[in-house]
């Protein structure tokens, strides 16, 4: 069993075992009969059939040196192994007795080719665990960047907004020209701004101030001309008009 789907299966199970005292752990394996399904032999050798979905029961091809995916345990094999890992020789998962008939898999080859599984475990830990604070770190920097465009997107939007209402503001009413509501895409570089009439006021709509709303939103953007935002698209949904700016450079 190589690459990435071993080594993230056999990490897996390390990490299951990983909180408890280092033991002696390996894998009991019992010949697979005709007539025998996953969910048969879960039941058979670890007490319950829903343990065939646990990374602790296998199902082994010796004849490929591998494990068998489990999206293929509908159709199993006579020949097949299905094994389970054991800890000082207890089954880790189950507590039904082994069925008399089902011949531990004790050829040598198997034996190298499942310690050889196990140490491909150690490996990736060795490959990984070394790894974690670059993955982190990772992490950390993508977080951290998705918090500075998320603030420059905000900064602009309010900007945007007051310059669009300036005008429209009535001295004699203390009411908002707009109402007004911010949505970030940071993934796809974009911010829309969602405008809808004040209260007793009309504008802005497209239905009948379109040309109106397109002029103040050129306006808008050419007295905000410092910022890295572009008008992309002008569209309506029920009473919010939305302004989708793109964000454009590094």
């Amino acid at each position: 069993m190589k690459g990435p789907r071993a080594c993230a299966l056999f990490v897996g199970v390390a990490l299951i075992v990983g909180s408890r005292p280092a033991r002696a752990q390996g894998w009991a394996c019992y010949a697979i009969q005709p007539g025998d399904t996953a969910a048969s032999l879960a039941l058979r050798i670890a007490g319950r059939a829903e343990h065939r979905h646990q990374l602790s029961f296998q199902i082994f091809d010796p004849a490929a040196s591998r494990f068998i995916g489990k999206a293929r345990y509908d159709h199993v094999r006579p020949g097949w192994l299905a094994c389970v890992l054991v800890d000082n020789g207890v089954q880790r998962i189950g507590t039904a007795a082994i069925a008399t008939g089902r011949v531990p898999a004790a050829s040598s080859g198997i034996a190298r080719t499942l310690a050889g599984n196990q140490l491909d475990s150690r490996w990736c830990l060795v490959i990984l665990l070394p790894a974690t604070p670059f993955v982190w770190y990772i992490a950390d920097r993508r977080w951290k960047g998705r918090r500075a465009v998320i603030g420059e997107m905000t900064r602009f939007g309010e900007r945007f907004i007051r310059e669009f209402e300036r005008p429209l503001i009535q001295p004699h009413t203390p009411l908002p020209a707009v109402r007004s509501r911010l949505r970030f895409k940071p993934h796809q570089r974009r911010l829309e701004v969602l405008l809808a009439p004040g209260t007793g006021r009309t504008y802005p709509n497209l239905s009948d101030h379109r040309k109106n709303v397109e002029y103040d939103m050129e306006r808008v953007l050419g007295e905000l001309h410092d910022q890295p935002f572009v008008s992309d698209s002008l569209r309506q949904k029920g009473q919010w008009v939305i302004v989708t700016l793109s964000r454009q450079g590094a």
